[in-house]
């Protein structure tokens, strides 16, 4: 059982008598506002849910347990923080030089990643951002990457100016296809990355390093006739086949930028996301077939 204290402000007034309730995920009674923001859950009354969290015990002296218990006692306006959940994902970042393109596949057992982690600029580059994500690193990242700064100067950028990095993960590859990674210290294990031309693979909360292997080695495989769309799809089914992110599966997304873009004005030649499946890849892998069929019928 994995247990946290975060100690409530002092200056809470009115204290209620103690009322067990069973903390449930997804349910609040509509009486007690309650919301949360960044895993910050704020309790006004006697009722609230902890989406991230489930179980909890609010103890005598004010401190929030987390853990197996079903019980909480609550006190008005308190306020506590759970500990932070990490976004368990693994991603491969590349560069197509045969088809001038560049793209991000991602996966994890976290809802919708493909709102989130991956970012792309026709001529520019792509990159991954990941772990306890800073949303921020994707537009400041393709700024960077705009302004002509490479894959590491990138990387440094970021992590540089960001206080909470160790929480971090970032995969660029640069308009050259030069690549770069940082894995913050405290990103949950499994973390790392494997780079080389063209490439970054990296993950945290994975199985295991073979995870990372499988991926690298699949895209190194890779027909050089395939798009890159596939190729990246390829790299992800093996990640997931040698274990993936150890907590499960919940979502994938592939986003690809190229010469031919699907519409007119626009470079995006891939962009498919599941949201919300039990196995999200093999379904990306579904809508990927079904998409190929549709833009060669066009």
């Amino acid at each position: 059982m994995t247990t946290d204290d975060a100690v409530f402000p002092p200056d809470v007034a009115r204290e209620l008598p103690p009322m067990p309730v069973l903390l449930t995920c997804g349910e609040l009674d509509p009486q007690v506002p309650c919301h949360m923001t960044d895993q910050l859950a704020s309790v006004v009354g006697h009722r609230v849910v902890l989406p991230a969290v489930g179980h909890a015990m609010v103890t005598a002296d004010g401190t929030l347990s987390l853990g197996t218990t079903v019980a909480v006692e609550h006190r008005a306006g308190a306020i506590a923080r759970p500990p932070m959940v990490n976004r368990m994902t693994l991603s491969i970042v590349a560069h197509s030089r045969a088809e001038k393109s560049w793209g991000v596949a991602v996966a994890s057992r976290y809802l919708a990643v493909g709102a989130m982690v991956p970012a792309a600029e026709f001529g520019v580059g792509a990159l991954a951002t990941q772990a306890r994500t800073n949303m921020a690193y994707r537009e400041d990242g393709l700024s960077l990457l705009r302004a002509g700064l490479g894959a590491t100067e990138v990387v440094e950028a970021l992590v540089g100016d960001d206080d909470r990095s160790g929480e971090r993960q970032v995969g660029v590859v640069d308009r050259d296809g030069m690549a770069a990674a940082w894995t913050g210290a405290q990103c949950g294990a499994f973390a790392g990355a494997r780079l080389g031309e063209g490439y970054a693979v990296l993950g945290n909360l994975l199985a295991g390093e073979e995870v990372l292997e499988a991926m690298e080695s699949a895209w190194l495989g890779a027909d050089s006739a395939t798009s890159l769309a596939d190729q990246l799809l390829a790299a992800l089914a093996a990640g997931d086949e040698a274990g993936g992110d150890r907590r499960g599966r919940q979502s994938a997304a592939v986003f690809v930028v190229g010469l031919n873009g699907i519409g007119h004005g626009t470079h995006v030649e891939v962009d498919l996301r599941v949201d919300d499946a039990p196995a999200p890849i093999s379904e990306l892998i579904r809508l990927r077939q079904l998409h190929r069929q549709l833009h060669d019928m066009s």
